[in-house]
């Protein structure tokens, strides 16, 4: 018996006790009733949605391998969303990158000017 009760013991973890409840809480139909979905907060707002002709204008800071590799091409994807300027220290790079990507050059910042973004109308998000 002290044998069977030794191998039980070492074979309870943490993990196989979460997993066997969390399998128990399935099978009764308790975790659809839990986890039930809460309306975002578009969903929830009273203002119309944006027309769909009109894309929000993102501006990227920073032209790092993330930034570069991920974020600004996921912009051909988008439906609601558009790259419309770019900031960076590496004006060379960031040319480039506004080249290859449709980006106006005068919407091309740095981080010394970087506080007159604010006052360009194509950017609506940073």
């Amino acid at each position: 018996m002290t044998d069977m009760l030794d191998l039980v013991k070492s074979e309870l973890t943490r993990r196989t006790l979460l997993h066997q409840a969390g399998f128990g809480l399935i099978t009764l139909g308790i975790v659809p009733a839990i986890f039930k979905p809460t309306p975002t907060l578009a969903q929830t707002a009273k203002e119309p949605p944006m027309p769909p002709e009109k894309k929000l204008g993102w501006a990227v800071v920073g032209l790092g391998k993330f930034a570069t590799q991920q974020i600004i091409p996921s912009f051909a994807e988008c439906k609601r969303s558009k790259l419309v300027a770019l900031v960076s220290g590496d004006r060379t790079k960031a040319e480039q990158y506004a080249q290859q990507y449709g980006v106006n050059p005068k919407n091309i910042y740095n981080y010394q000017n970087y506080d007159t973004i604010r006052d360009n109308p194509e950017v609506d998000v940073i």
